[in-house]
């Protein structure tokens, strides 16, 4: 019997086979959801100058600092401050000039009095109460300095991100270029949904699934299409893909039988590897190289698929995407005894459910029983190692599969 490959092992055969794509550049508002290629600093004072951060009246502050309601200081209003524009007039001794928000301070002034505490008449300023320095003023570079860095090689670009590049004046942005996966779903029973289904024939999911998979990732799906159990077939339809995208994913046709085309087309020069590995549900693997592009092969199984993305694919194309993987993990409550295979790693597809305590977990048993419509149940897995068991009542580390509703 062919001995079985450890995950990690084989997980790091697949990440050392594949290679962060070359980056590029695209326009600002192109770029959210990329990966910063390199590090963005700030080449100005963000804001560039003293701003006002209030409607009102900019002020020198010791001209006001004994002012109150009995006493109040008057000030000459000598001018008004307007958006976009820059005052050439210095504030001086008992003068007042109207600021909006967002705008320039002039030179000489230290503070704001907002609108509401001013009374104004015949170009007039009452101001009742003191008005410390720097009071409702931004001073300039208070967000951002000129040589601060704003994104990091490796981060994913958030709205925030976008925003912060927007406002320091980057009209492109330098990314990693977005992989395109090429999936393909084999097996002569295989229907595209839509078409008629004939006895022994059941709709093909797996690919949908994986491109769901790939572009919530953020990775460009490709569909390469349905292909029979035929391994020349198999061959001819990987060259092809091979050449318009970065990554291969197939899915069925990596078990033992006899017309399992995966294995059938490794015996006929597919430059891959099948292999056992040491898992449960996925066992069954392959992968290799078509004419320079990775190639991954998964089970057919759909609980198989959505596994095997999660613990091979997805570091894959993180690695190709320039970021660092990160398993997503949360904390649960288990509702049902659990146990683990003694040789195997077990991924248990579970349900997540909230309470006020918490996250509550509950096996989908149907997911191992092969049923492709519950799938959508499936908000988690519980990794257990082997000979490993949960308890009910036991706390569990789930693995995230999605953050939706």
């Amino acid at each position: 019997m062919t001995p079985m490959v450890p995950v990690d092992e084989y997980s790091r055969r697949i990440l050392d086979s594949v290679h962060t794509l070359p980056a590029c550049t695209v326009l600002l508002g192109e770029a959210l959801g990329r990966v910063a290629a390199q590090d963005v600093h700030c080449h100005l004072d963000l804001p560039p100058f003293d701003t006002a951060a209030m409607d009102g009246f900019a002020v020198r502050s010791r001209d006001v600092a004994g002012a109150s309601e009995h006493t109040p200081a008057r000030l000459r209003v000598v001018g008004e401050v307007r958006m976009g524009r820059v005052s050439d007039r210095r504030l001086g001794k008992g003068q007042a000039m109207a600021v909006p928000t967002g705008s320039q301070v002039p030179p000489g002034a230290d503070a704001v009095v907002p609108i509401e505490q001013c009374v104004v008449a015949n170009s007039m300023l009452s101001v009742h109460e003191p008005i410390g320095q720097g009071k409702h003023v931004r001073l300039a570079g208070e967000d951002l300095t000129s040589g601060e860095l704003i994104v990091a090689t490796g981060n994913r670009l958030r709205a925030m991100d976008m925003a912060a590049l927007a406002s320091a004046g980057a009209g492109t942005a330098e990314v990693v270029a977005v992989p395109a996966v090429g999936i393909i779903s084999t097996g002569d029973e295989l229907v595209s949904p839509g078409e008629d289904l004939r006895l022994g024939q059941i709709f093909d999911s797996n690919s949908y699934l994986l491109r769901a998979l790939t572009a919530e990732l953020g990775a460009r799906p490709v569909d390469c299409g349905l292909v029979r159990d035929d391994p020349q077939g198999l061959l001819a339809a990987l060259q092809k893909a091979s050449e318009q995208v970065d990554l291969l994913v197939c899915s069925g046709g990596v078990s033992a039988g006899l017309n399992d085309p995966v294995r059938r087309a490794v015996a006929e020069g597919l430059q891959a590897e099948c292999v056992s590995v040491a898992m449960k549900p996925g066992r069954p693997q392959a992968f290799g190289d078509v004419a320079g592009t990775p190639f991954i092969a998964l089970p057919g199984n759909p609980a198989s698929v959505l596994v095997s993305f999660e613990v091979f694919v997805r570091p894959a194309l993180h690695k190709m995407m320039g970021l660092a993987y990160q398993v997503e993990y949360t904390h649960a409550v288990v509702e049902e005894a659990l146990r683990g295979a003694e040789e195997r790693v077990c991924y248990v597809p579970m349900r997540l459910r909230p309470t006020a305590g918490g996250w509550i977990a509950s096996p989908e048993r149907a997911v191992s029983r092969s049923r492709r419509e519950s799938l959508s149940a499936v908000r988690g897995l519980v990794r257990l190692l082997p000979g490993a068991s949960l308890n009910p009542g036991d706390c569990a580390e789930i693995l995230v599969l999605d953050t939706w509703p």
